[in-house]
């Protein structure tokens, strides 16, 4: 895909339950400098026990340490972000309040949106969230970057 596109982000989701943050953002870095800078990474821990066993473990670490080694945090780290929850409901304001909270703490680059129906969740995101954010400033109108990377920071 990266040498028959241009402009198309190239993402992957890839789990750190197994392997070590740095390790898969350096299998990454290979396929950024040849796609032109257009690769993204949606960190994930894996769910199930069947998962662990592909990796040749018995079951899965608690969820509270896949979580913090996904993020490379250490334990007092954790400590200090685990009041945090996630929020999914309210109004298009407080939406774009708690994205915009994220967003401006540096905590992400961006997000994935999970349906809760589907595909109608999409749509009513567009419509209502979208416009929210970007009369805030801070979701463009257009795209103006040449490498996903700048589209995604602008």
């Amino acid at each position: 895909m990266a040498a028959a596109t241009t402009h198309l982000g190239l993402g992957a989701t890839l789990s750190t339950s197994f392997h070590t943050p740095c390790h898969l953002a350096r299998w990454l870095g290979s396929l950024d400098v040849l796609s032109g800078g257009r690769v993204a990474w949606n960190v994930v821990t894996s769910a199930t026990d069947l998962e662990a066993r592909n990796a040749g473990i018995h079951a899965l670490p608690p969820r509270e340490e896949r979580s913090m080694k996904a993020e490379g945090l250490t334990l007092a780290e954790a400590e200090a972000r685990r009041h945090r929850r996630r929020e999914q409901v309210g109004t298009p304001a407080q939406i774009a309040d708690r994205l915009q909270e994220l967003f401006e703490a540096g905590m992400c680059d961006g997000f994935v949106l999970s349906p809760t129906m589907f595909p109608g969740m999409f749509e009513q995101f567009c419509r209502a969230v979208v416009p929210e954010l970007q009369r805030r400033g801070i979701f463009r109108k257009r795209y103006t970057g040449s490498t996903l990377r700048e589209n995604l920071r602008g």
